[in-house]
């Protein structure tokens, strides 16, 4: 089974990504910048969600110093301007989620992501 790695500073959001997500991947959570890290480079998972303002660390500069890179990666932050858009694409991630958004679209942008991503799955 494919991992998934959720990384975001409300366990509320982990926790409904994790249980909407769990019967297509091996889930695994975190809710700080150096968790993720430590996870990325444990768990090596192959698709990471991850919030760009994690305490601690924020995810750009996680997703940098990682020494796995996932397959896939979304990006989740409530500031978007043109220069973070830039460090998102230079960064390699595959989508981005600008906050506010509807939990439904989120999960239904992801299932595309997956299906694209993961067509096995």
């Amino acid at each position: 089974m494919r991992k998934l790695l959720i990384a975001h500073s409300q366990e509320y959001f982990t926790q409904w990504l994790a249980s909407a997500l769990q019967e297509q991947f091996e889930v695994h959570t975190c809710h700080t910048g150096p968790d993720a890290l430590d996870k990325l480079n444990t768990v090596k998972p192959d698709f990471i969600i991850i919030y760009l303002s994690l305490p601690l660390m924020c995810g750009l500069d996680v997703v940098r110093e990682a020494e796995h890179k996932p397959l896939t990666m979304v990006a989740i932050t409530d500031i978007l301007t043109p220069d973070i858009m830039q460090e998102i694409i230079n960064a390699g991630f595959d989508a981005v989620f600008h906050m506010p958004c509807s939990m439904k679209s989120i999960l239904s942008e992801l299932n595309a992501i997956i299906e694209n991503k993961f067509p096995s799955l």
